[in-house]
Parts: structure tokens; C-alpha cells; sequence
């Protein structure tokens, strides 16, 4: 995939096989792991500007692809599940040589990074999520099913794999103007999002949709326990952002999180320094 030069400048890629699957990750720096997971419609390359600042400030900072989404491989058992999002995360730490690691998981990768984390807490250290808040403290409100319409019509096997594309995936523009509304900046990352479904497709980001049925809520249930933020766009138009706070509100004080004004759903993307300047003072923090 063609991305131009300066952007991509003191970032190495690599391809490491997890799970029968061929995983392509970006990364800079050395020093302790931060593993960045990114969402729906979404790559890897989203996270590059927060990537540098947090590798200058001393931290080895990793974003891979996740399964399906090129450059990566796609699954030869189709498995999209939570489940199998969560052993991704818990697997590319190992084979990185590394025990632990910080996680920063943006939508889907939120929701990943909580499953991981609540299977072996002892591998991760600390989790930052973005626009998906804990699972017990996302609230079903009216407003959120509304928002959350798409995922039935992802749901049509044979619909939605032939509307995204029409028009170099349109559908995908609208997501964003109606996810952050006041983010007009995102054609770059949209544009490197709309080559890697050109490339594989948008079979296998839909099968995570299509493979809710599957996620392990029981486990999602369960309080998390390790040092968590959240940190969610007040425009965010995917969830509802008063729901969630309110939610927030009601957990323990040892539970941090930061509503950013004027953002949307991609914070990492629309304030990246604010984004970096939050998660640096989270993670320096002593447990």
C-alpha cells in the first residue's frame, strides 16, 4: 500500500504469523510495549502520529493490523470473533518477547483490549479505551440503538458486502461526517482505510459484526481489573456519549476517564496531542 513517505518516516512494518493468520504491524521506539489496536472502518496507520510521540517519550509503540483487514491476512477458519480479537492481542505480546504490555484499543480494538484484559490481566498493565467504554458500563439507551442501526444492516449476508464498495465506498464517508461531525481533516486516513477493503474486501470487517452472536458476555461482564481510562468524544455520533458518562459516574473513583469537546469518534485522530498529553500523564501514573 502506497502511503506517502513522510508519513510513514521512522516506522518499521513487520509481518509476524499469530493464529494462522499473517499479522502486518507498524512500530517505533524501544522501551516498554505499547500495543495500539485500531476499530472499524479503520487501520493501523491512524495511530502513527500518537505512535511518535509516545515512542520519543521512551516507549516501544506497536499498531498492528488486525485480522482482515490488509495488509494483514484474513482467517482460514472465517473466525472474526471477540473471542479471537482478545487471543490476537494476548499472542502478538508473547511473540513480541515481551510479558506485558499497555493497551490502547480505539472502537472494536476497545472492546478486544477489555476481553483480553479481564483473560490475563497479568499481561497487561494498563488500558486506554477509546470511544467503546468498560462493557458493564455501556448503557442501551434508546439514542444508542439508534446509532447503532448499521450493525443490523451489516448483518445481511449478501446486502451490505455489495452496497459498501459502490462509489469507492461512499457508505464509508457518510460513517465518518456522521461519527465526527466536527472532524473534517480525515480524508488522508479514510483514503488508506478505503485501499485496504479495495484490497481484501469488506467481508472479513463485516463478519465481526456478523460474529456478535459469539462474544463472550459473561466474561464482558466481569469488573476490569486493571488500570483503565476511557476517554470518548462529546460529538461522538456512534455512542451515546451522556449514556456512557453516566454510567462512568457510577463506578468506582479508581476509574478515570476524559470527555474531549468538539470530538468525534476517532479522538487519537482528531486531538492527537491532547489524546498523547492524556494517555502520557494515565500511564506514568503508579499503580
Amino acid at each position: 500500500m502506497d502511503i506517502p513517505s513522510h508519513k510513514i518516516m521512522q516506522i518499521r512494518t513487520s509481518t509476524v504469523t499469530i493464529n494462522e493468520v499473517d499479522f502486518t504491524y507498524l512500530s517505533i521506539g524501544s522501551g516498554s510495549l505499547i500495543v495500539c489496536i485500531h476499530g472499524f472502518p479503520d487501520t493501523a496507520y491512524s495511530f502513527i502520529p500518537v505512535m511518535r510521540m509516545l515512542a520519543n517519550q521512551g516507549y516501544r509503540v506497536v499498531a498492528p493490523f488486525q485480522r482482515g483487514y490488509f495488509p494483514s491476512g484474513t482467517a482460514k477458519d472465517n473466525n472474526y470473533s471477540l473471542l479471537a480479537l482478545a487471543k490476537d492481542i494476548l499472542d502478538f505480546i508473547s511473540v513480541l518477547n515481551e510479558k506485558k504490555a499497555i493497551v490502547i484499543g480505539h472502537d472494536w480494538g476497545s472492546l478486544a483490549a477489555q476481553i483480553a484484559a479481564t483473560i490475563a490481566p497479568e499481561k497487561i498493565t494498563k488500558l486506554v479505551l477509546v470511544s467503546i467504554p468498560p462493557y458493564p458500563q455501556l448503557k442501551f439507551s434508546a439514542k444508542q440503538i439508534k446509532y447503532f442501526w448499521y450493525i443490523c444492516f451489516f448483518q445481511i449476508p449478501w446486502l451490505a458486502d455489495k452496497l459498501l464498495p459502490i462509489k469507492n465506498y461512499a457508505f464509508l464517508d457518510w460513517l465518518y461526517k456522521s461519527w465526527s461531525p466536527g472532524w473534517s481533516a480525515y480524508g488522508d486516513q479514510l483514503t488508506l482505510v478505503k485501499k485496504s477493503f479495495a484490497t481484501s474486501g469488506p467481508s472479513a470487517a463485516l463478519a465481526y459484526y456478523r460474529q456478535l452472536h459469539k462474544a463472550p458476555i459473561k466474561l464482558m461482564k466481569n469488573n476490569l481489573s486493571v488500570p483503565t481510562i476511557t476517554i470518548i468524544g462529546e460529538l461522538d455520533g456512534c455512542v451515546d456519549t451522556l449514556s456512557i458518562t453516566a454510567g462512568i459516574l457510577r463506578c468506582s473513583r479508581e476509574f478515570q476517564y476524559e470527555v474531549f469537546p468538539n470530538v468525534g469518534h476517532f479522538p487519537h485522530c482528531e486531538s492527537p496531542d491532547q489524546f498523547f498529553s492524556v494517555v502520557l500523564k494515565f500511564i506514568a501514573q503508579e499503580v
